[in-house]
């Protein structure tokens, strides 16, 4: 549940409790983890609760006080109030509130006999709940047998009592040698409680002529008692359920109703509308981290409670509600007659929220994704659970698309978050069983006599379950979840490994490049990690060469360049991979140290003018040269393609035309036996 993730929840239960008598309070999970936070904002971490009686019968759905019990966090005796928080019919936590023993015992003792006598509050199993604060009540008593010893008689007649839940009279000698007479008061209703009224025995010698006013005394004031603890208890008991409430179903930030509570309020609303077309809908700010981290979280959480007032004003009446998961994660229900109206609705809180943050005098943009699912009428019916589960699928392909947009659910849509799904479960296990696997696409000179100048590293996936799947289904999917570091170290890894055997087994030197992502350029141990695989496996300066996309460079420009110096210090060439893919700037050969161009095949399909193209390609491959950068043409499927680009001064070409990507067994077996042996062109349709 939200609640138990909230990064504000320390700052919710303080919040409480500075207006509450509880000394500490926390929400502990199914396994009885809490962190407990005291009143004074010291906060006990993994603290165990799950042997504690009141809290396995809070597991199982009860509210319900503690005995009386020795604080071993602090101080004193304290009492222990849980309430279970529900979620779809199941327990999900505990929400645990701490208070001094001594405010439940200011209710029930109250003073008798001229103070000789005193009252606790035990349970049918003669433990003490409610502990009494006078003087003959020792630190060590937390049971009816504990405040005294009783004859074989008085221990039957107690118990009786104690199971027959009718009330009655009994007796007992303390501690230290004094008789007692008590009597026994059930609390009906109230859990298996009863209060018990001690006073001793010569008391009432004393007043022997009077012994049946003073035992009517007795009975009338465990009544009042009773009756005033009842009164009590229950007021306590409704503000402080109603506190709890408030912060189990609240969202702090915002003021608005959190997720569970959203599943509470809209299965009644949607039983109250029966047959009314409804959109379930989920909701994100676009890149809403860089605005906590930029302009920091008082600005982060001033625009949340601004898109709660937007969507509080623009709410259908009560026809709609809504609430915030975490973070800037907001979701809710809304009813319609034509799809229209969403569109309208959307665009309606896109300006809202605009013209809010430019009016805090923050020049930001700021974006909303939103995912709709629409259930339709004759669909079988699903927990309103999953339902925000598909809305969520439907707002991520939403968060893909430039500027504020919304997206309705599609079941195709569906099936692929499905299968993305499955191979994100799937990926760590296929990595450490090797089912992705090494290929490699030779690099053929088409200057020196077409022979093998090298090779590109390329993933493939076998999966055990579902058979080769395809980089391109997988690549993207992985980019987005960050696997993608992992899968470009584990590959180069892989690389360097092969080539110390190659190398070691006395054959020439070879180059292989491999490709690195965005992310992991970004990781602060990138020049280090390759710099340490390279040295670990021994492998010669200028044989690895590393593969950095257009995109890439050019959103990273300055920094890149440092990066590149830093790698060809330890012996990596740098190349400029799908060069012409999008919008290549001649800047970046000029700024960038670079040691390799790759011009992408879009360069060499049919356009309006194939002389315009090749007078613009032959010069970039001229000023290339000039700047002592090689050129390799990748992509290239035909034996015009190679005649021009040969005639055009380019180093190597990469394609089909010579060699499709390979295992890494049959690129090692081509590369042994032919050795510079020249590759035959093959021409591909």
């Amino acid at each position: 549940t939200d609640i138990t993730t909230s990064a504000h929840l320390n700052e919710v239960l303080k919040t409480i409790n500075d207006h509450n008598v509880f000394i500490r309070m926390g929400l502990a999970d199914i396994y009885g983890k809490i962190n407990f936070l005291d009143i004074n904002g010291k906060i006990h971490t993994d603290v165990d609760l799950f042997p504690a009686y009141f809290f396995q019968q809070a597991l199982k759905g009860k509210e319900i006080v503690s005995q009386t019990i020795k604080d071993d966090l602090g101080d004193g005796f304290i009492n222990f109030l849980a309430v279970p928080v529900w979620k779809e019919g199941k327990v999900v936590a505990v929400l645990c509130a701490v208070n001094s023993s001594e405010v439940f015992s200011s209710i029930v003792d109250l003073p008798s006999f001229n103070g000789r006598g005193f009252s606790n509050l035990i349970n049918r199993h003669g433990r003490l709940i409610i502990r009494s604060l006078h003087a003959d009540m020792k630190p060590d008593m937390f049971s009816l047998d504990d405040m005294g010893s009783f004859s074989p008689e008085q221990k039957l007649q107690a118990e009786e009592l104690l199971q027959s839940r009718e009330g009655g009279f009994f007796s007992y000698t303390s501690t230290d040698g004094l008789e007692y007479m008590a009597v026994l008061e059930p609390l009906k209703g109230v859990q298996d409680w009863a209060v018990v009224t001690v006073v001793p025995r010569n008391i009432i010698t004393e007043q022997y002529g009077e012994m049946a006013i003073a035992i009517a005394v007795i009975i009338v004031m465990a009544f009042l008692i009773f009756l005033f603890f009842l009164f009590r208890l229950g007021r306590i008991t409704s503000r402080n359920r109603r506190e709890l409430e408030r912060v189990a179903y609240t969202d702090a930030v915002t003021g608005a109703r959190n997720y569970p509570k959203l599943l509470i309020d809209g299965e009644e609303l949607l039983k109250s509308h029966p047959g009314r077309t409804y959109a379930i809908w989920h909701s994100d700010i676009k890149k809403f981290k860089y605005i906590n981290d930029i302009l920091g979280y008082e600005t982060g959480d001033a625009i949340l409670r601004h898109l709660t007032d937007i969507l509080t004003r623009h709410q259908d009446g009560t026809d709609s509600i809504f609430c915030r998961i975490s973070a800037d994660s907001f979701a809710g229900i809304r009813f319609y007659r034509e799809k229209q109206e969403l569109a309208l609705w959307f665009q309606t809180l896109k300006k809202g929220l605009s013209k809010a943050v430019s009016d805090q005098e923050n020049q930001i943009r700021i974006d909303l994704s939103m995912g709709i699912y629409c259930p339709e009428k004759n669909e079988e019916r699903i927990s309103l659970n999953a339902m925000f589960d598909r809305a969520n699928m439907a707002q991520k392909a939403a968060k893909q698309l430039e500027g504020s947009r919304f997206v309705f659910f599609t079941r195709q849509y569906r099936e692929r978050i499905l299968k993305e799904t499955q191979m994100e479960a799937a990926m760590e296990t296929a990595m450490d069983e090797g089912e992705f696997q090494l290929y490699l696409q030779p690099k053929v000179n088409i200057r020196k006599g077409d022979r093998i100048a090298g090779a590109e590293a390329l993933v493939r996936w076998h999966s055990k379950e579902k058979g080769f799947l395809s980089p391109g289904t997988f690549i993207p999917l992985f980019e987005k979840n960050g696997f993608i570091i992992q899968l470009d170290r584990y590959m180069f890894e892989g690389v360097c490994a092969w080539l110390k055997g190659y190398l070691d087994a006395g054959y020439p030197p070879v180059n292989i490049a491999v490709n690195v992502s965005r992310l992991g350029l970004l990781q602060e141990n990138f020049v280090e990690h390759y710099t340490a695989i390279k040295n670990k496996y021994a492998i010669p300066d200028r044989l690895l060469e590393l593969e950095f996309t257009e995109s890439l460079i050019l959103d990273l420009n300055e920094q890149f360049r440092g990066t590149v110096l830093k790698l060809q210090e330890h012996g990596f060439i740098c190349s400029l991979d799908d060069f012409g893919a999008g919008y290549s700037s001649l800047n970046v050969l000029k700024n960038l140290p670079i040691d390799v161009l790759k011009l992408d095949i879009m360069f060499f399909r049919e356009g309006v003018d194939i002389d315009r193209e090749r007078i613009v390609i032959r010069n970039i491959i001229n000023m290339a040269k000039e700047l002592h950068i090689k050129t390799i043409a990748e992509g290239v499927e035909t034996l015009e393609q190679v005649d021009f680009l040969r005639m055009a001064g380019c180093d190597v070409v990469q394609g089909y035309i010579f060699a499709k990507p390979m295992p890494l067994k049959d690129f090692d077996e081509l590369l042994r036996h032919q050795g510079t042996t020249p590759l035959t062109p093959t021409q591909t349709v």
